[in-house]
């Protein structure tokens, strides 16, 4: 995750403005990726070791392939038989294994476990992170309750913003998409500091009129984006 000293001064000369013409805190927290997503892998190995085998018998693959005996002669008596069972069982337990590693071993591929993790899980994961990043970074205690995070994880593409309950009411309806969006786009063209620089201004444009900076307006908080 790389930005250039100027994509932060961009984003801190962009935070600077907006915080000149309102008493509200922007805070930018930008991460590579909010989770390991560990639970993804797993869940996908243990998922198809449970169905590949059997559909592959249900398919038509003969158990008695895997346990033949003497060149194909199959024993004709009964203890014979139960050494086949016990065979064919072992032998679907070694597949089931054999399909659990291969699997996991594949999605935990970080292209492929990305591609495999389902959104809804994503955006949990991502809302989590922001908003221990809004406590952390002391948004939520800002000397109004004014405090604004956009927060941007770059491999789940995901964006949030945050902001305490009283500035929802105070802006108006759909400011934040309007952020989201602004972030997006510029993103998909890779041009992080200009997607967050637009977003700051979108935000400072719409708490401006519901908190004006007053005689004393104090910086609160880092007005450079926060890389973790």
């Amino acid at each position: 995750m790389s930005m250039t000293p100027e994509d932060h001064q961009k984003i801190a000369d962009a935070v600077a403005d907006a915080e000149t013409r309102t008493s509200a805190e922007i805070v930018c927290v930008i991460t590579h990726e909010c989770s390991d997503y560990r639970e993804v892998p797993l869940a996908w190995a243990a998922v198809l070791a449970l169905i590949a085998p059997a559909a592959a018998f249900a398919l038509g693959l003969n158990p008695s392939l895997l346990t033949s005996l003497n060149n194909g002669w199959m024993a004709g008596h009964t203890s014979g038989f139960n050494d086949a069972v016990r065979l064919s069982l072992g032998a679907y337990a070694v597949a089931q294994s054999a399909v659990f590693l291969l699997v996991w071993l594949t999605v935990s591929l970080p292209t492929v476990r990305r591609a495999l993790t389902p959104a809804g899980l994503r955006n949990r994961r991502v809302h989590e992170a922001a908003l221990r990043q809004f406590v952390a970074r002391g948004i939520a205690n800002t000397t109004d309750a004014n405090g604004v995070l956009i927060f941007v994880s770059l491999l789940d593409r995901r964006v949030e913003v945050l902001a305490d309950a009283g500035v929802h009411a105070a802006v108006p309806a759909g400011t934040w998409d309007k952020a989201v969006g602004a972030v997006r786009v510029a993103m998909k063209a890779n041009h992080r500091a200009e997607g967050l620089v637009a977003a700051v201004k979108i935000c400072g444009d719409a708490l401006a009129p519901a908190f004006p900076p007053g005689d004393y307006n104090p910086d609160q908080l880092p007005n450079g984006a926060i890389l973790i």
